[in-house]
């Protein structure tokens, strides 16, 4: 290759470089306004207001309590939250689900099993639904029944679209293709991080209507006094419409009582794009896409287990987009999405992968949280073989970067948290989980809840909680673990209760932070 060309390719690197760390000037933005566009650059931002006291952080012994998979009854509830109680949680979030038709309709509405059940917000009977959201009255009765317990509460929807444009499959030949026989296995799995408008005009719409249900559910509640709220879970593909988030915000703020602490559930992997976020970026720029990524993650994460992931065609393209675009900008840029500084708490729901057995020591999975493997990604050599097609040393690319070697080869998960934490400047909590099944290969992907056709294995959710405190329970800025979750749906399911991991829970609940 002439010289010429490198030089051009390192000054296109270098200049792409410049304004990804907040050096450039973004004029793209147009005003404000109610129609979804963006706001002009700015060198402040809606924040905190000085005038008001230092919010002060308080440490949650949590659990997550989803009111969403049969028929509500407050006698059940009352019975699985007095055993919640005896375990030491202080603190339950009231997860709910709600719905819109597609990932691109801006309606969301509750799902009802009951024909008799009516709100003021949008709702629709779906008694076949794999979820149900509970009426404004039984969601009364849970927390009247919480608060009689003596719990904290935080409230939680998720939104699940019943279209996302991908589907989950058994895998029974292990070939990563759905073949005939199988496709009677193929199920919707309702991922929110697949929510994405296609137009300025509909994102307005969308986060309108979001706001008037939380709005709806934080006045209803309001009598009862729940401390905290988590205003998003997992939506990865709104979160850079930072100006809207922040609006929504203030919107709450405005239009309800509630003085309580805000928090929102980001991916896991936005401490990862953190700390590679200059890679993720340039990383196009030499020929390996999103896509590429993504797919090298799917494989490895799937690798040997019977479910597999497809999409429709044009859907992955935007999914990896708003995967790996899950991320804030550097708090050191003036302008741009900082919108996690109207945020008493940013949440994470930390399903990490851990392993890359089906059934590991605890070491193994006590090590993954600080140096688990990406030989399998092959990331080092993807990055290789783009860069010598340029002429580009791979020692450069890093440099520019600002990784090593070795990030490329095993990342360590608690220093991006750390990393992660360090720029936000804010108390995080684990938002959702972390959260095991108790069968094999829970540790290789857990959010997997699909597995649930593997062996049983209790003890790989006993090890992986442990594996948990022993990493978190010293680290300072992390304030809560909401474990997914305590209603059990089986003996292979999330919830610890009655099995090994319980014990684990009720040891390290007894503990003084």
């Amino acid at each position: 290759m002439r010289a010429s060309v490198r030089v051009a390719a390192l000054l296109s690197l270098l200049m792409v470089l410049f304004i990804l760390l907040g050096c450039g000037h973004d004029s793209s933005k147009a005003e404000a306004g109610d129609d979804g566009l963006a706001p002009a650059d700015r060198t402040d931002y809606a924040g905190d207001d000085d005038s008001e006291p230092p919010f002060e952080p308080e440490f949650q012994k949590a659990f997550a309590y989803f009111v969403a998979f049969k028929p509500f009854d407050p006698e059940e509830a009352r019975q699985q939250l007095t055993a919640l109680k005896a375990t030491g949680t202080e603190w339950i979030s009231l997860d709910i689900a709600l719905a819109q038709d597609a990932w691109n309709s801006p309606r969301i509405f509750a799902v009802y099993d009951d024909p008799s059940e009516s709100s003021e917000i949008p709702y629709r009977y779906m008694p076949n639904a794999w979820h149900h959201t509970p009426s404004d009255e039984e969601l009364v009765q849970f927390v009247q029944i919480a608060r009689e317990l003596g719990f904290k509460i935080m409230f939680k929807p998720h939104i699940h679209p019943l279209d996302t444009g991908m589907y989950s499959y058994m895998d029974y030949n292990h070939n990563g293709q759905m073949d005939p026989d199988e496709e009677a296995t193929k199920r919707d799995p309702g991922w929110p991080g697949t929510v994405h408008m296609e137009s300025d005009a509909e994102w307005s719409v969308w986060f309108r209507n979001y706001t008037d249900i939380l709005v709806h559910y934080l006045n209803l509640l309001e009598p009862y006094g729940i401390e905290q709220v988590c205003i998003g879970d997992e939506l990865c593909g709104t979160y850079s419409r930072y100006w809207q988030w922040e609006k929504l915000i203030d919107d709450l703020r405005r239009r309800t009582g509630f003085d309580g602490a805000i928090t929102c559930a980001f991916d896991w992997w936005i401490t990862i794009a953190h700390k590679y976020r200059a890679l993720l970026d340039l990383a196009p720029l030499v020929g390996i896409s999103h896509v590429d990524i993504l797919d090298g993650i799917l494989l490895v994460g799937l690798q040997g287990q019977t479910t597999q992931l497809a999409f429709e065609e044009g859907r992955k393209e935007v999914v990896a987009a708003d995967i790996f675009a899950e991320r804030f900008d550097p708090p050191n840029k003036p302008h741009g999405n900082h919108w996690y500084r109207k945020l008493d708490y940013v949440g994470i729901n930390p399903y990490f992968p851990l392993t890359r057995t089906a059934t590991p020591s605890y070491e193994e999975i006590l090590a993954g949280w600080t140096s688990f493997p990406l030989d399998e990604l092959n990331l080092k050599e993807m990055i290789e073989d783009a860069l010598e097609s340029l002429g580009i040393p791979l020692g450069l690319f890093l440099a520019l970067v600002g990784l090593d070697e070795e990030d490329l080869e095993r990342i360590n998960f608690v220093e991006c948290i750390e990393e992660f934490h360090e720029d936000v400047g804010k108390p995080l909590i684990f938002t959702e989980g972390p959260g095991y099944l108790s069968v094999d290969g829970a540790t290789i992907f857990p959010a997997n809840w699909y597995l649930t056709v593997a062996d049983e294995n209790q003890e790989i959710q006993r090890d992986a909680y442990r594996a948990v405190f022993e990493t978190f329970w010293d680290v300072k800025y992390i304030y809560a673990y909401y474990w997914w979750e305590w209603v059990e749906q089986g003996p292979k399911g999330y919830s610890p209760r009655g099995k090994l991991a319980e014990d684990v829970l009720v040891e390290w609940y007894a503990k003084e932070w």
